[in-house]
């Protein structure tokens, strides 16, 4: 059973049921909705803009089984291949080369997460990382969760990429 919940009627906006939806909570692969909306606030034409796999972005996640989308170092993407391989199979390689490249490096890129965080309202919420791997000082609520992914489905081209099933 989970230990804090959310729900929430999004024709309303009414909640439906909460069960500590303040709780501080290790947010997982969450992560990956923030990481797709500053990439996609940030780059105009997501077919146009590339991304080649660096070794920081890489090799920080060898031996932790979340490259999922496969990339090596030195493979080149678009943006909307590396959103697609980020939110469908929860590719934890292909956040890291968005966040290497569009940070520019994954540290700056973190911190634009957390200004958005904090523009969005979310204030039980920190990012350390783009992709999920575990960090004490990666947090968030079921509260903001629910705030997050509303605004997140207000944009097309992520309501577009979160449907594919493949």
């Amino acid at each position: 059973m989970a230990e804090s919940a959310l729900l929430i009627n999004t024709d309303t906006h009414q909640i439906v049921y909460a069960k500590n939806p303040q709780e501080r909570m290790y947010p997982a692969s969450i992560t990956k909705i923030m990481t797709a909306v500053v990439l996609l606030e940030s780059v105009e034409d997501l077919d146009a803009t590339t991304a080649t796999a660096s070794s920081v972005a890489i090799d920080v996640l060898e031996g932790t089984d979340s490259s999922i989308a496969g990339i090596q170092v030195g493979d080149t993407f678009t943006m909307r291949e590396l959103l697609y391989a980020m939110m469908v199979p929860s590719g934890n390689d292909a956040a890291n080369v968005i966040a290497d490249a569009l940070g520019p490096g994954i540290p700056a890129f973190v911190e634009k997460m957390n200004a958005k965080a904090q523009e969005l309202g979310l204030e039980n919420t920190h990012f350390t990382n783009a992709h999920e791997l575990f960090d004490e000082q990666h947090y968030t609520t079921a509260e903001d969760i629910a705030v997050l992914a509303q605004y997140a489905m207000e944009n097309d081209t992520f309501r577009e990429a979160v449907a594919q099933t493949e």
